[in-house]
């Protein structure tokens, strides 16, 4: 369903987005009406009015089509079991992390 309603958000603009579970990503291109459409459009979308967009401005078209894709992982991690869209991980600070990259057992 998601699939098919960014198809149809996205009729003026080309590049590409990955839906899963975990949420979209993508990048798109077109004219900035058509881009601000988009965004208010997937904005009020239920749980993605505080989603990022970041703009950056270029003098030529850089995709030639619109994709749009269902993916098990928008990054995939290759590892049965981890759900990574409901938090399955553990957040740790800047220092927690530094310490834990250091120890020879974590790759």
């Amino acid at each position: 369903m998601m699939v098919s309603r960014l198809r149809a958000l996205t009729i003026q603009l080309k590049g590409s987005i990955l839906v899963a579970s975990e949420g979209i990503n993508g990048m798109l291109a077109g004219a900035a009406d058509a881009l601000d459409e988009f965004e208010a459009a997937v904005r009020a979308m239920p749980g993605y009015a505080t989603i990022a967009f970041k703009r950056s401005p270029c003098q030529t078209l850089p995709f030639k089509k619109m994709k749009v894709r269902r993916k098990a992982e928008i990054v995939p991690f290759g590892i049965s079991g981890v759900d990574v869209a409901h938090g399955t991980g553990i957040n740790v600070s800047p220092a927690q992390w530094r310490k834990l990259i250091d120890r020879d057992d974590v790759v």
